[in-house]
């Protein structure tokens, strides 16, 4: 269990009680403000609001697909928007090892892992959270 400390004196918020320095300003808004990496090797943490963003665009992939699939002469406003973010989903699985791939986007659009191949959910929870990333990225949201 983490414990944050607040001192008074200093205005400082400490972690553990050690002299791990969290946040120097008055309050934390929620568990999602406070700056710990938790061995992440990305230099940022992506926001709540954007990482639920990405997760749907990942679910709504299929529907992406109909739409480019359908309008093969002409291409309008809608067409455009969904080849990017299908680009940009491209992109950003090809960064993820081979073998992970199509665990990753089930496990993002159906919550699960339905594979004969036994994989490790720790391994799944690095590669989907770098996936997201990267398509946060790819997508310029963040």
């Amino acid at each position: 269990m983490k414990e944050i400390y607040y001192n008074k004196k200093d205005n400082i918020y400490y972690k553990n009680n050690n002299i791990d320095i969290i946040k120097k300003n008055n309050t934390i808004n929620n568990k999602y403000d406070i700056d710990d990496k938790r061995g992440n090797k990305y230099e940022e943490i992506i926001p709540r609001s954007i990482y639920f963003e990405c997760i749907w665009i990942i679910r709504d992939k299929k529907r992406l697909e109909r739409i480019l699939a359908s309008n093969i002469d002409e291409y309008g406003e809608v067409e455009r928007n969904a080849y990017y973010k299908l680009d940009a989903i491209h992109r950003a699985i090809l960064k993820i090892p081979a073998e992970y791939r199509g665990v990753i986007l089930k496990s993002i659009t159906y919550g699960m892992n339905n594979t004969n191949i036994y994989i490790h959910e720790n391994t799944i929870k690095k590669y989907k959270r770098e996936f997201i990333y990267n398509l946060a990225k790819n997508l310029a949201l963040y």
